[in-house]
């Protein structure tokens, strides 16, 4: 997911943590949507937010067309 407007703050579960922020132009979900895993927290809206959510074929398919994007991202490896 990126983050297109608003803000998020990612938590851990069970006791509802905050670790981070996140703000416009940032992302999250990258990892669970490459690997398939189980996420590992929980994101949650801080007022309006506007997310773009991509597949993991989507996912995919940009790093293939544009590698750049994904070493931003730090991930070199699909």
């Amino acid at each position: 997911m990126v983050l297109c407007s608003g803000r998020v703050s990612v938590v851990l579960e069970p006791d509802g943590r905050e670790v981070a922020a996140i703000e416009k132009g940032g992302y999250f979900g990258e990892m669970s949507v490459l690997t398939g895993e189980p996420r590992s927290a929980t994101v949650i809206a801080r007022g309006e937010t506007t997310v773009l959510e991509l597949t993991a074929e989507q996912f995919r398919r940009l790093g293939e067309h544009s590698p750049s994007a994904l070493e931003r991202l730090g991930i070199t490896a699909l």
